[in-house]
């Protein structure tokens, strides 16, 4: 190895089993969208569960969504108008009268009156996110993704005892009227604007985009797979090769594919495929994003253990902030004169505080054997302090709680 390899590391392609301690991950991902439907077949195919591919989102945030493809859509322009000078160009806006439940739809016409530029906004449609009182909406996308994963479920589908979710069931949760009762609205206009939010809530209602499937993939990194940021918050992470034993390159190579199976979907479902939009006008190109994951295992040495042990002490360093910031407003909480308030607090807070210390205290030791080193842990003074106060305030004849509580926001060892 050469000097410099010897204080930097090195990164290689591929597996190293027995020398790497960590995979480097490198990923993006961009806009797009993928079917439920086929994302499902991906996981199956590399052997992810259902709690490991993202949930569909709920109906009212596909109809929040859905309601986008409305925004700036060009309506035919006007050779002349009443009380203005000319040509004027007409376009739909949307503006949230209830966010996520009701929008506004208007004609915003552009051109000039009385000699001057002028631009004019007329509400035309009332848009609603409104089911029938006896739809559950709520259970359709639940059991739309059971019919992918519940084989029991499946089976009475299949004996004709339970009736498969239909996409067009969903239809009927959006209504649409003239935004006032005497409100004229061309009829062509009003079944464009009906068959645009239909077809895109039908779209988002049964589809995977780029922050849900970013949301999930940054959980099992963190969560089950124990990641940690590398190089400052950029879009790269650190996964040991090992976590409670198990090799979790297999993971890794499951998520590979996934989300190459996202980027190749949504090349083909995006609606930013094309060159020109809707109304044949370029869209703005910019530098595009693609979505990619890799990973390499990584050989830190000299320097970067020393890089490495910083950003990981930030990063537990935050994490036993967040837990001690928990304990405090949990011992806040209870009122310590209250028998029930204690007996409930001892029986249900205090063990999920205990789990959480040992998950992290867990975490804090398996980052540390990755960097053969002890990392540096800096946590607040007033937290600290705040902290003590509260034990202080304990009563006496709770001191054994307290003990506990003293315990749980230690990290010394």
């Amino acid at each position: 190895m050469d000097k410099e390899n010897e204080n930097q590391g090195y990164v290689v392609a591929g597996k190293m089993k027995g020398l790497a301690k960590l995979y480097l991950i490198s990923w993006t991902v961009r806009s797009g969208q993928m079917s439920y439907e086929n994302m499902v077949k991906v996981a199956k195919d590399n052997n992810l569960s259902k709690d490991q591919i993202p949930e569909l989102r709920p109906a009212k945030n596909a109809f929040a969504v859905s309601k986008d493809v409305l925004k700036g859509m060009k309506l035919d322009t006007l050779l002349e108008l009443e009380g203005w000078d000319g040509q004027v160009k007409q376009t739909l806006d949307v503006k949230p009268l209830k966010r996520g439940l009701e929008y506004q739809i208007s004609i915003v016409r552009e051109g000039m009156m009385n000699g001057k530029l002028h631009k004019d906004s007329i509400p035309v449609v009332r848009l609603k996110f409104s089911p029938p009182e006896d739809f559950n909406y709520r259970a359709w996308v639940n059991n739309y993704m059971r019919s992918f994963w519940d084989e029991k479920y499946i089976a009475r589908i299949k004996e004709g005892k339970e009736e498969a979710p239909q996409i067009s069931q969903m239809t009927q949760c959006i209504t649409q009227l003239p935004y006032w009762d005497n409100t004229r609205v061309n009829p062509m206009l009003m079944m464009n604007i009906r068959n645009r939010i239909v077809q895109a809530f039908q779209t988002a209602v049964v589809a995977v985009d780029q922050e849900m499937l970013k949301a999930k993939f940054l959980r099992i990194l963190k969560n089950d797979l124990n990641s940690v940021d590398y190089e400052a918050g950029m879009a790269n992470m650190l996964v040991p090769a090992e976590v409670d034993g198990k090799d979790t390159s297999p993971t890794l190579d499951s998520l590979e594919n996934l989300v190459a199976s996202f980027a190749a979907g949504s090349s083909v479902e995006a609606t930013n495929k094309r060159y020109y939009d809707e109304n044949g006008e370029p869209r703005k190109q910019g530098r595009r994003r693609e979505t990619v994951f890799r990973y390499f295992s990584f050989v830190p040495e000299g320097k970067v253990k020393e890089y490495l042990r910083t950003d990981f002490g930030k990063e537990i360093s935050n994490g036993i902030t967040s837990h001690q910031t928990k304990v405090i407003e949990a011992i806040e909480a209870v009122d310590w004169t209250d028998p029930t308030s204690v007996s409930d607090f001892e029986e249900n807070i205090l063990p999920k505080l205990e789990a959480n210390r040992s998950a992290l205290n867990t975490r804090i030791n398996n980052i540390g054997n990755l960097v053969d080193g002890k990392i540096n842990i800096n946590t607040y003074t007033d937290v600290g302090n705040r902290f003590s106060s509260r034990i202080n305030a304990i009563p006496q004849e709770r001191s054994g709680t307290a003990m506990k509580l003293k315990r749980l926001a230690n990290f010394d060892n």
